[in-house]
């Protein structure tokens, strides 16, 4: 939501900026869909026969990465749920002394168990986010391809498990933009 300054001016956030900027790119990625011509959607059913090798192979990777995101956030939350349980089972001393010693077992706890997860779910979401963007940078050959890659942003964009990347949508960025380049080609 907008903030307003001492002079009564309006000016926007960043939460605002991203989730217009998502809404932007789901409608793009919907706009995308709405406006295949009839012929080519009545033609077939659009499959992965219909991508070329390089959109295939980058589905098939961001498939995986979308997999390897998932099972690292699981595995940092059960870690959470241990950290948590810890804390529950051994509740904070009321003495200056026991709260120290108390802290200093808390963290090595913690540090021994979210540490590597949380570094690994944070790879995760890096690896996830360069396959995204590997099926943004791919051109569409035609609106069947162009289809294809829609369904791509419509799965894969709007991914739950990431913690940082929420409100991005890459590949519904490029479907618009290629929607764009699809519908006017550059006369040559």
């Amino acid at each position: 939501m907008p903030e307003a300054t001492s002079n009564n001016t309006i000016t926007p956030t960043r939460r605002g900026f991203l989730s217009r900027a998502a809404g932007v790119a789901a409608g793009g990625t919907v706009l995308a869909l709405a406006t295949i011509p009839p012929a080519v959607a009545a033609a077939a059913p659009v499959g992965p026969s219909d991508a070329s090798p390089e959109l295939r192979d980058a589905a098939r990777a961001l498939d995986e990465a979308h997999e390897r995101l998932k099972a690292a956030k699981a595995r940092f939350n059960a870690d959470d749920l241990k950290v948590h349980q810890w804390r529950m089972t051994n509740p904070e001393p009321l003495s200056k002394r026991g709260r120290k010693r108390w802290a200093r077992k808390w963290r090595e706890y913690q540090d021994a168990t979210e540490g590597q997860s949380w570094r690994a779910q944070l790879e995760a979401e890096r690896d996830f986010q360069g396959a995204q963007m590997a099926v943004a940078r791919i051109s569409p050959r035609d609106m069947r391809e162009l289809a294809l890659k829609a369904s791509l942003s419509s799965v894969y964009d709007c991914v739950p498990q990431a913690t940082y990347l929420s409100g991005t949508a890459p590949i519904g960025f490029s479907v618009a933009i290629d929607l764009v380049g699809l519908m006017n080609p550059v006369a040559s």
